[in-house]
């Protein structure tokens, strides 16, 4: 599959499911732009960490509803969506928060004073990770999401060879639909249009590295 034709079916998953998509995301995006709203008044603390953790467990909801819809269909997500927590969305998180705490330990060392040359290793090294390691263990979560099985091992397997579509997936998409988001955080007064940003952007990303998935699953069980 070439970058262009991965673009244009993307694209064209999403304005199949349009409907399907709007219904089955509302709420959750609902509750985003609420707590959104509210934070404009409340900046405490407490508010703040509570914040941060539901509206990760609601891009979470968003991400695997949309993996659902695109690689099964919408006949296997509730009509206003996925509005319970399970043992599928507790392991969605473990996994992505293992993932993204994988470079913990070069980013830590680099601000003990350490020699020029280790220093340089390690940036090395978590550039290696951002690049090439993060985008083939990022298979696993289209997989927990519709059930199949998963590990960042088998991830790592599935994604051998398709370095390039799996780079493009997880690294280019996002970086590119995140300029707008990028652009209007600098602009006063649109928090609320950049909360509605951050969500449309999740749908373009996880609906990007679904596609990729199911592309390299085919691929590899025809082989």
């Amino acid at each position: 599959m070439t970058i262009k034709n991965l673009t244009l079916t993307s694209l064209g998953y999403i304005y199949f499911y349009r409907s399907q998509l709007f219904k089955a995301l509302l709420i959750p995006f609902l509750v985003i732009l609420t707590l959104d709203v509210l934070t404009l008044f409340i900046s405490n603390y407490y508010f703040l960490t509570i914040f941060i953790i539901f509206s990760l467990m609601l891009q979470i909801l968003i991400a695997i509803t949309t993996h659902r819809i695109i690689l099964l269909g919408p006949e296997y997500v509730p009509q206003w969506g996925i509005l319970k927590w399970s043992r599928r969305e507790t392991m969605f998180t473990f996994y992505l928060l293992a993932l993204l705490f994988m470079p913990s330990p070069m980013i830590a060392f680099r601000f003990f004073p350490i020699m020029p040359i280790v220093s340089n290793i390690l940036l090395i090294l978590g550039i290696v990770f951002l690049l090439i390691i993060m985008p083939r263990l990022s298979l696993v979560f289209p997989a927990i999401s519709i059930g199949d099985s998963y590990s960042f091992k088998k991830s790592w397997g599935l994604s051998t060879g398709f370095l390039k579509l799996m780079f493009f997936s997880v690294i280019v998409v996002p970086s590119i639909v995140s300029i707008p988001i990028r652009m209007l955080s600098t602009v006063p007064y649109t928090s609320l249009i950049n909360s509605v940003s951050s969500s449309l952007t999740t749908i373009a990303v996880v609906t990007t590295l679904s596609v990729t998935y199911k592309y390299i699953s085919e691929s590899n069980n025809a082989s």
